[in-house]
């Protein structure tokens, strides 16, 4: 997948937000193309939707659904990528702090990977990152002077390590550390400087970066057990993992072995400061005290309590809707399609009129393969080359391809960054 395709949009396209319906039934379309342009739509039946000339070429059949002759667009952000995120609470930028966390890094760059974040719309806040050489630590503090620690650190993929910063306001403290769980070093560093406190409270997030409703510098990898707590360790020692810390030492602690199947973050610390994920991250992951013994989760929840986040996860984009349509009283059951038109840009999002329920029984049932339609969309196959676009254009086909486009998220049959399978 390249940068590019993560960034590159199509000029107009839009779902719905139910792939069928039955005639008198709404579906809600939500359209994303440059803000304020206009652009066209119509209904087509689908007869044949196969553009090679040696077959029957692409037969649709325009249908009236009462749609306006034009819309006016808004460009509709995907926010591409998973992470979590809990409520704001004074607790995040509290004058004395220390953010501890497990990881597993399945990819990491040479630019940062956010582990956890608070910043407000200002900016003011803190980071915790890592990338391939070091860990980081930044915090801006309301006199606006930005201080960064870094702790130079050697990571191996797929191997789990106890990362931690914070920062004492009222002793002039900035701590950072990482200890390899699988050999027990520990790698460190302390700065004594003046620090003005962070007087707003922000949102916490998990393993990316949040600002202006969109995330980015995604964590790609496992996290487990990140925990707040209130005051800070010594330098060369970690701080005590949030199972076996004491009760005062926690402000909060996400255990991840709860709730596995659900999207909720609980919080078994003293504030109950639950939170969500979004976009879907894997649950139920193998963590830094998996034994080997156990292969389901549900019998030793523990063992699973690691979260697996990627930078390019997508689950509904949570777009507005532009209009409904309606299906006209007695449109025969079928495949259609919402034909949207910008100057020279087309798409077409397809969609199924059922049978009305009625009683009335054709002589022919047609399942459609949804779950097939699930597992290729976006099916980026890496095999978009100028002979494949020349053929696209000499046979009239769409000239858009997921090789192109990755911001839509990738099929089944995909893979993200870190290697991981799509699903």
């Amino acid at each position: 997948m390249s940068r590019a395709s993560i960034s590159k949009r199509l000029p107009i396209t839009g779902y719905l937000d139910k792939i069928s319906g039955r005639p008198t039934e709404s579906l809600a379309v939500k359209i994303s193309a440059e803000e304020g342009e206009e652009y066209q739509t119509d209904v087509i039946r689908i007869v044949s939707a196969d553009p090679n000339p040696d077959g029957p070429g692409l037969i649709y059949i325009k249908k009236d659904f009462g749609l306006a002759k034009s819309y006016t667009a808004s460009r509709q952000e995907i926010d591409l990528g998973s992470y979590g995120v809990i409520a704001s609470n004074p607790c995040f930028n509290s004058k004395i702090m220390l953010f501890g966390v497990l990881a597993q890094p399945m990819l990491l760059r040479n630019t940062t990977s956010v582990i956890a974040s608070v910043f407000d719309s200002d900016g003011f806040g803190w980071e915790l990152g890592v990338c391939k050489s070091k860990i980081t630590f930044d915090y801006l503090g309301h006199d606006r002077v930005e201080h960064c620690i870094e702790q130079p650190f050697q990571f191996e993929l797929s191997s789990w390590y106890h990362i931690w910063a914070g920062y004492d306001t009222v002793s002039g403290r900035l701590l950072i550390g990482g200890l390899s769980v699988a050999t027990g070093e520990i790698q460190s560093k302390e700065l004594n400087l003046k620090l003005e406190p962070i007087l707003s409270s922000s949102d916490l997030v998990f393993a990316a970066r949040k600002k202006n409703e969109l995330s980015s510098a995604h964590f790609n990898g496992r996290l487990e057990d990140p925990a707040l707590y209130n005051c800070l360790t010594e330098l060369g020692f970690a701080p005590p993992l949030p199972a076996v810390a004491s009760a005062g030492q926690i402000s909060a602690w996400w255990d991840f072995s709860i709730g596995i199947d659900t999207q909720a973050i609980v919080d078994r610390g003293p504030r109950g400061l639950g939170g969500k994920l979004v976009n879907i991250p894997y649950r139920g992951m193998r963590g830094a005290n998996w034994s080997g013994s156990v292969m389901n989760w549900c019998d030793a929840p523990r063992e699973y309590a690691a979260i697996h986040f990627h930078e390019d996860d997508l689950y509904d984009c949570g777009w507005n809707t532009d209009f409904n349509l309606v299906i006209p009283p007695e449109t025969p059951s079928g495949v259609y399609g919402l034909r949207l038109r910008r100057g020279d840009a087309r798409d077409i999002i397809p969609f199924y009129v059922l049978p009305p329920k009625d009683n009335k029984k054709n002589k022919v049932c047609f399942l459609a393969s949804t779950f097939t339609h699930q597992a290729y969309a976006n099916h980026s196959r890496g095999n978009c080359d100028d002979v494949m676009r020349e053929r696209m254009k000499d046979w009239g086909a769409t000239p858009y391809n997921p090789d192109d486009y990755a911001v839509y998220g990738g099929s089944t049959y995909n893979f993200h960054p870190d290697g991981t399978g799509v699903s």
